[in-house]
């Protein structure tokens, strides 16, 4: 019988990759079973969550860390800011465009790389980050500044859903080159808490929004309005 890396385990040898049988020369395909992947787990054998392949980001291979990625920001987009026929988007960054064209396939709109006159001829799609979220909202709050335009507003913060490492992984994978912005002290302030508890971002991100509904609802707009007076 030949044998093939990883799959259903037929055993596990010391030193030795878990393998799966080949039926008839081909293998067999088929998604491993959750009790394969934590096998694989508890012996130290670093494979991706969903598929036991070579894991490449936050224990998910290259093509299933970019699934969820993907399916992350379509759902984002579609609930925050939804594109509509005949919109015009003003794309500067080659990566935006790429994301942009795969999440409305189809869609008759008019995309342009010229970002004068922004508020005349469309929505500006942007290169921002949850981190950047959390510090345009906390850099102004601690000056004791007014509130910033929260959310996606006239505008479409095309990775808000995504932390900034997760966006340079993601760059990475697509063939793209993103190059994480400086670092100031609340940066690095906001990034030790994450070291030392995992999710903070997305913690903030929340309470982010919940701030935007709740001042929009004082203010009787649309959620989906974010310009602050």
């Amino acid at each position: 019988m030949q044998y093939n890396t990883f799959g259903e385990s037929d055993g596990w040898r010391s030193g030795h990759p878990v393998v799966v049988p080949l039926l008839n020369g081909k293998e067999r395909n088929r998604t491993p079973s959750r009790k394969l992947l934590n096998l694989l787990h508890s012996v130290k054998v670093m494979v991706c969550d969903r598929c036991a392949k070579e894991p490449y980001f936050d224990k998910l291979c290259k093509v299933c860390f970019v699934g969820q990625i993907e399916r992350r920001i379509r759902k984002d987009i579609r609930a925050n800011a939804p594109v509509q026929k005949d919109d015009t988007l003003i794309i500067t960054d080659p990566l935006c465009e790429a994301v942009m064209k795969g999440i409305i396939p189809g869609l008759p709109v008019t995309i342009t790389h010229d970002d004068h006159h922004v508020e005349n001829i469309g929505k500006r799609v942007l290169l921002w980050t949850l981190d950047d979220e959390i510090h345009h909202f906390l850099s102004r709050f601690l000056a004791g500044e007014e509130f910033p335009d929260l959310g996606h507003g006239k505008d479409i913060k095309l990775f808000l859903s995504l932390r900034e490492k997760e966006l340079e992984a993601f760059a990475q994978a697509k063939g793209f080159l993103y190059t994480p912005k400086p670092k100031d002290r609340l940066r690095e302030r906001i990034d030790q808490f994450e070291a030392k508890h995992p999710e903070t971002k997305f913690a903030l991100g929340k309470s982010i929004e919940d701030i935007r509904k709740a001042m929009r609802a004082a203010e009787n707009l649309p959620a989906n309005e974010t310009t602050l007076s």
